[in-house]
């Protein structure tokens, strides 16, 4: 990802977790503040087991698709 679309990518969502944290708690924006924290992908997990290993054949596919392989 280009460094101008992260950018793009951390603005939007720190800007929809603003709006969230503004409607669910009903707080005033000016003092919410956030950071982005970015989370390395291996670091991820879903119900306590790797993500990378949960989700290891949508990886490949999309490894296969970014290649063109298996284009219809």
């Amino acid at each position: 990802m280009s460094e101008h679309k992260e950018l793009a990518v951390v603005v939007g969502a720190t800007g929809a977790f603003g709006d969230l944290l503004v409607e669910v708690l009903g707080v005033r924006r000016e003092p919410v503040r956030g950071r982005c924290h970015r989370v390395p992908p291996e670091a991820w997990s879903i119900g306590g087991a790797p993500a990378s290993v949960l989700r290891a054949e949508e990886v490949a596919a999309r490894a296969r698709a970014a290649a063109g392989e298996g284009a219809a």
